[in-house]
């Protein structure tokens, strides 16, 4: 791994440790030099100087996600995801890592999403909601495409200014699953509420929802029960709803505030 060297070679070698860790053969304090190296080289390519303070540096992202291989809690990304995923921070349009989870959930989306590919074989959280995300297929797979997109924003390994297709590709579809034509003015979309929605994430304002969640919604907005959001109230009391109350369910696994209030609101049960 030398940052003037192609990136395949780096890709296959991180790899070939990570599938050691994984399968149990290797334990991170086996060969400490090689979380230190990977550190190395991943702040090398993102542009952290050597002088720079731990908090700026990829070593406790680095430490933890190796850890997480190591115990079983994720699974091991493929070459071509890692090279993908140094060819991001080699760019900047994925910052260096602060978390095992900001390591985690960018493969994660490159391993499970789309395998259509953008640039240097990169590929992008736009491109696997274009492709998850269609009117006619399971709304499971864009769900999972969605979650993986706004768990990158919500853990800041992913600004919404970096893929700003993402938003797009979002927009487009809860516009066509809640029936408003392509020619409406954009006061009847959902774009300024997906918009502000994805900020607030990535603020911090608001945290990110359970992929059954976001399902559940993709069912209300297809079937009429919700409104196309106007604004990111719209987007957030809903998930919130989903994401914390009951899981008592209507129709085809889809939540609804009835439900909900209905089975958690007992005048025998705790307010």
């Amino acid at each position: 791994c030398d940052a003037d060297q192609p990136k395949e070679e780096c890709a296959t070698a991180i790899t070939s440790y990570l599938d050691a860790l994984s399968s149990g053969s290797l334990q991170p304090a086996s060969d400490p030099a090689a979380a230190a190296a990977i550190t190395s080289y991943l702040d090398t390519i993102s542009g952290v100087p050597p002088s720079a303070p731990l908090s700026g540096s990829s070593s406790k992202a680095v430490t933890s996600y190796l850890g997480a291989l190591a115990s079983g809690e994720v699974a091991p990304p493929p070459s071509e995801a890692v090279g993908s995923y140094l060819d991001a921070l080699s760019s900047g349009s994925v910052a260096t890592p602060s978390s095992g989870g900001a390591i985690t959930s960018y493969l994660d989306a490159l391993s499970t999403g789309s395998t259509a590919t953008s640039g240097a074989g990169m590929a992008s959280y736009a491109d696997a909601i274009s492709a998850d995300c269609d009117a006619d297929q399971p709304k499971e797979e864009c769900a999972t495409a969605i979650t993986s997109y706004l768990d990158a924003l919500s853990s800041g390994s992913l600004q919404p200014a970096s893929d700003p297709a993402a938003a797009a590709a979002i927009t487009s579809y809860l516009d066509t699953i809640s029936g408003v034509p392509p020619s409406a003015p954009l006061s009847g979309s959902s774009s300024k509420a997906v918009t502000s929605y994805l900020g607030a994430l990535a603020s911090g304002e608001v945290a990110p929802p359970p992929s059954e969640a976001v399902g559940s919604y993709l069912d209300a907005l297809s079937s009429g029960s919700v409104a196309t959001p106007s604004s990111v109230g719209a987007i957030t009391s809903y998930l919130d709803g989903l994401s914390t109350v009951s899981t008592a369910t209507s129709g085809a696994g889809m939540a609804s505030y009835a439900d909900a209030i209905s089975a958690d609101c007992d005048a025998d049960q705790p307010k």
